[in-house]
């Protein structure tokens, strides 16, 4: 898999494409921002500098430009270019196959328990955020998405 990268990074270097469009944007937004926000939103495209979100679920959205400072200094991080100064999160299905269309309905998340792996995995994705109630908040968020998931994925089964 490295020789194949390579072999792409070569040759993206000289078609002097630039370096954010040699990353698998799926995969790097999966590095920056998780995977609980990855299953949730999908990169679509990179212009001038905007990285561009579909975000599947409106609630998220302003959670995630609470985040799209740490977001934009991650990705340049990986980036070492500093081609991204500005991330756009809009509504849209997200691209991901692993999404399903699912309908609408009314969601009881009091009746949903999350585990301790969960919990866990939530901890881990929300450490590196700095202010307790900005920490709390997002903490809230990942719960309440991780719950309306399960009750999600229990319809399709019915």
């Amino acid at each position: 898999m490295d020789n194949l990268q390579n072999i792409f990074g070569t040759l993206a270097k000289k078609l002097k494409i630039p370096k954010i469009y040699r990353y698998d944007l799926s995969e790097l937004w999966r590095q920056v921002a998780g995977d609980i926000i990855a299953k949730i939103s999908f990169p679509e495209f990179v212009e001038d500098g905007i990285f561009t979100i579909a975000v599947q679920d409106p609630v998220w959205i302003n959670q995630l430009n609470l985040l799209k400072n740490e977001f934009i200094r991650r990705i340049n991080e990986i980036n070492k270019d500093n081609d991204i100064r500005d991330i756009k999160f809009r509504i849209g299905r997200a691209k991901n196959p692993a999404l399903k269309k699912s309908e609408t309905f009314v969601y009881n998340l009091d009746r949903v328990k999350l585990d301790q792996s969960d919990l866990n995995f939530i901890e881990e994705n929300i450490k590196v955020i700095k202010d307790k109630e900005l920490k709390e908040i997002v903490r809230n968020v990942f719960i309440c998405s991780l719950k309306r998931q399960y009750l999600s994925e229990k319809k399709e089964e019915e």
